[in-house]
């Protein structure tokens, strides 16, 4: 997507630059579901590109990047470093910043951080409890304003100006029981929405073994296991024949592309044809970028219901070590 930049051979170097990013920005911009690929690409030359930009150029380019779904964690982060006159619509109005983000930056007790996320949309109840305990008259008439706070709360300010002599130690004591509750939200957040779980070994084994049978049923229940979900979720990923659930549950997972691609040809058949002579496979495995995988499948996990009993399959018996080749014992449980 970065290809089309001869005619910018006559400008300025200055203005070459600021041109080539906003063309980097505008080209990343049109990707519906960018790749692995891609994602790297951009990440590598939007950061060359926008320390060498003009200060304008990068406001602009910050702002066009505030209405992408997914970004590169290297490019949010390299956003969020710098001034707030820059990174402001960021923080206000980009969709790529999820929940913990934000209650991680709120909890910096950056008053200019927190005025610019105050004016987000659709801020949830646990942002605007951040928000709110850090008692900003600015942040605080934002979230009243639009009806988020009760405008009759009490001003905690006033309080600490009628008292000039301890006025300082109340100040001191305030700020940190505010950091002391921020931390306590972002924990809690952290606890109910928990990073994606990590493969052990014997789990790998385990997955491997059911491609190798070609046990899609077990399979399934095995990585119902892994997921920590119903066996109706990973069902339903397996019954999805494009293959592209799986390549996003499995990307997520930490599996390399190669694997994925071998997975998908032993479930999917249909996958298995090539295309201008690219397998089928391949192309979907390779094509899944490891950030967006893992928040569509955080996504699909918290929209799971912790599984009945009888929501689950059978499974193999765990109590001892899983056998590489003992088919027959999977088969007659």
């Amino acid at each position: 997507m970065y290809d089309k930049f001869r005619d910018l051979e006559k400008t300025s170097n200055s203005r070459r630059i600021d041109l080539i990013l906003m063309a980097t920005v505008s080209g990343f911009e049109n990707l519906a579901r960018p790749g692995r690929n891609e994602t790297k690409q951009f990440a590598e030359l939007f950061a060359g590109l926008f320390a060498e930009a003009r200060p304008e150029t990068r406001r602009t380019a910050v702002a066009a990047l505030s209405r992408c779904v997914t970004l590169p964690a290297a490019t949010k982060r390299l956003i969020l470093e710098q001034p707030i006159d820059v990174s402001a619509p960021f923080l206000a109005n980009s969709v790529a910043l999820d929940e913990a983000e934000l209650l991680r930056i709120v909890a910096t007790g950056d008053p200019a951080c927190a005025r610019a996320i105050a004016r987000r949309p659709n801020l949830s109840a646990a942002t605007v409890e951040g928000l709110s305990a850090l008692s900003d008259p600015v942040v605080s008439r934002s979230l009243s304003v639009r009806g988020l706070i009760d405008p009759a709360a009490p001003d905690t300010t006033a309080s600490t100006t009628a008292q000039p002599e301890s006025a300082p130690s109340q100040d001191a004591e305030h700020a940190e029981n505010v950091r002391t509750r921020l931390r306590e939200m972002v924990s809690s957040h952290e606890r109910k929405h928990p990073s994606l779980p990590k493969l052990k070994p014997g789990e790998i084994s385990r997955l491997r073994h059911f491609v190798e049978s070609d046990e899609p049923l077990f399979f399934a229940t095995a990585l119902a296991d892994v997921l920590g979900s119903s066996f109706r979720l990973a069902e339903r990923t397996m019954l999805d024949i494009s293959g592209r659930e799986l390549a996003e549950t499995l990307t997520a997972l930490g599996f390399a592309a190669d694997d994925i691609a071998h997975v998908l040809t032993v479930f999917f058949p249909n996958l298995r044809r090539s295309d201008n002579g690219v397998p089928r496979a391949f192309a979907i495995a390779n094509a899944c970028e490891r950030e967006s995988a893992g928040a569509h499948l955080a996504a699909r996990l918290d929209a799971d219901h912790t599984p009945a009993e009888d929501d689950r399959q059978p499974s193999p018996d765990d109590s001892r070590p899983f056998p590489a080749n003992d088919v027959s014992r999977i088969k007659q449980a």
